[in-house]
């Protein structure tokens, strides 16, 4: 079952690396509708969703072992714009390489979707704007993005994990979402 502190890492109750990095992943969501109970980390339609988009996540980036993924945490929603944002974790320095890779497997392997024309990516129970993912894919190419991880507190429990160390987000997406007959 999903909760807020594992926020469905992949390998389950695990330790934490000594150090890691983070990579705050933010899309445009076009459906399900935007409810207020998706404010809260208690509510059945939060972890339903939270945990579905984790899960598939998790078990795409944990396929390639060459981006050294170990989970996705801490799963938030935003109203305007509807946008899901997720932390998503890996052992040691991430560089730009494994960072533009990261949204390339979540491009290959999310499910392609058309509602109304507009493009779209299925990651469990939430369909993202592909454009929002093209696009922060786009913003990581060429920047020299990268982190440098630190040292982190040991972890005693498996549902307890630290605040990241360093975040590299890949914020910034398109304002506008593309039909299919105006490519």
């Amino acid at each position: 079952m999903y909760t807020p502190t594992t926020a469905c890492a992949a390998l389950g109750a695990q330790l934490v690396p000594a150090e890691y990095s983070v990579i705050t992943l933010t899309l445009y969501v076009l459906s399900p509708d935007y409810t207020p109970d998706l404010r809260s980390v208690a509510s059945a339609r939060y972890r339903l969703l939270a945990g579905s988009f984790c899960n598939d996540i998790s078990s795409w980036l944990s396929i390639w072992s060459s981006v050294n993924f170990f989970s996705c945490e801490d799963v938030k929603f935003q109203q305007n714009p509807y946008t899901i944002s997720a932390e998503l974790r890996f052992v040691g320095a991430v560089s730009e390489t494994v960072h533009y890779k990261m949204y390339t497997i979540i491009m290959e392997e999310a499910g392609r979707v058309y509602p109304g024309g507009v493009h779209g990516r299925q990651i469990g129970e939430v369909l993202v704007s592909y454009a929002s993912l093209l696009d922060a894919q786009r913003r990581v190419k060429g920047t020299g993005t990268s982190s440098t991880p630190r040292a982190t507190t040991p972890v005693t429990t498996p549902s307890t994990s630290p605040g990241p160390v360093e975040t590299t987000t890949s914020g910034g997406f398109m304002n506008t979402f593309y039909k299919i007959d105006e490519f």
